[in-house]
């Protein structure tokens, strides 16, 4: 191997795209494969342009810092993974360095491969990306993000980078992509709500993104009977792996008796792996007359017309009916006050709002239980 100058550069990459401003060099990018409670995979890519030409490759090193206090090696022999020239006899240099070349508060791990022979390589052509490596480690706090950074972008005892034949004894890649969180969160839970309408508790869950999900596992514990253990209720299926809202709802009308109850959700992953949701409390109050907020009629709402709500209470209670914005900001009052039982209609018509999405809360405060009931719904407003 050619001898590497010993200055340190560490790139701590923001998402964002460094660029050094030489053309026709190879790129590198890290790319998440997977995340959850037992493992981070990302993998690193290299990418020769069409502004260049052919790259004749004697060597390529891939140098990454992370967070040893959220990330650890599982095992030193599988950390780094599918070398892409070992079919062709390459010399590896793949190791789980430590403290090495950070500080204390951060590990390195470094790709490494090279020619047995000093003056000969693997012709790369253009427009070509190769999978150099998969990096792999075990999340000690589950779930979270923690960065992983790029380092040595140069020539240097952590180096990243790779050496060619002819031309320059070294080349830092241009520009290069890093990483910065990767994250192991299987669902991000949005809100979780429950609340008694009719005979039935209905429960509504929103999540904003997914990963690996398989589903959810609805489970439900009477209290106020002295219940330790949870019941599993059913299956709700997840959306596998998706960045984009989802919701969902479950109707729990196998409610034995009157009485305060807990739900939560059991998610869990493809691969076994589960976390739980909060839990949400239930008073339940039996006959036909439970608590219930309808939803808004129109919806959506065309401009200048009124929405209605009509709503069910099962004592007299302390409400408050109410309109937000996504920001979770007060843009309408419509009920604030003691309202007797029964069902009763209320309308509201927007003014001043720009369209969009609404979030309607009802909040019901029994004058004679104390339970408090709770509902949100989503109400579009119109041009």
């Amino acid at each position: 191997m050619k001898t590497m100058r010993h200055s340190i550069l560490a790139i701590l990459l923001l998402g964002t795209i460094l660029s050094i401003q030489s053309y026709g060099q190879a790129s590198l990018e890290l790319v998440p494969l997977h995340g959850d409670a037992d493992s981070v995979v990302f993998q690193a890519k290299m990418t020769n342009p069409s502004s260049g030409s052919s790259i004749l490759l004697e060597a390529v090193f891939v140098t990454v810092s992370y967070d040893p206090q959220k990330l650890e090696v599982i095992d030193s022999s599988t950390a780094i993974m599918n070398h892409r020239f070992g079919s062709q006899n390459w010399i590896s240099y793949s190791n789980p360095i430590l403290n090495a070349f950070q500080p204390s508060n951060a590990d390195t791990a470094q790709y490494g491969e090279s020619s047995q022979t000093i003056g000969q390589g693997i012709t790369i052509p253009k427009n070509v990306t190769l999978n150099l490596c998969t990096f792999k480690f075990r999340p000690k706090t589950h779930p979270d993000c923690s960065p992983i950074t790029i380092i040595g972008n140069r020539v240097n005892l952590a180096y990243t980078g790779y050496y060619t034949v002819s031309g320059a004894d070294n080349n830092p890649f241009s520009p290069a992509t890093g990483l910065s969180p990767i994250c192991w969160t299987p669902v991000e839970f949005m809100s979780f709500n429950a609340d008694q309408q009719g005979k039935t508790i209905v429960l509504r869950w929103v999540t904003a993104t997914e990963t690996n999900n398989y589903g959810f596992f609805v489970e439900r514990r009477a209290v106020s009977a002295n219940e330790v253990d949870w019941q599993e209720l059913d299956f709700v299926e997840g959306h596998g792996t998706t960045n984009a809202d989802q919701s969902y709802y479950f109707l729990d009308m196998s409610v034995p008796h009157e009485g305060l109850y807990e739900y939560r959700l059991r998610q869990q992953d493809f691969d076994g792996t589960f976390d739980y949701s909060p839990i949400r409390s239930v008073q339940y109050v039996a006959g036909a007359n439970g608590f219930e907020l309808q939803p808004a009629y129109p919806n959506p709402v065309p401009a200048g017309l009124e929405a209605n709500f009509r709503f069910t209470l099962p004592e007299r209670s302390r409400v408050s009916l109410t309109v937000q914005n996504l920001l979770g900001q007060e843009v309408a009052l419509i009920e604030k006050g003691e309202i007797s039982e029964g069902t009763f209609t209320r309308s509201w018509t927007p003014r001043g709002l720009p369209a969009g999405t609404y979030v309607v809360s009802m909040t019901a405060e029994g004058l004679q239980t104390g339970a408090i009931r709770t509902s949100q719904q989503r109400i579009q407003l119109m041009k």
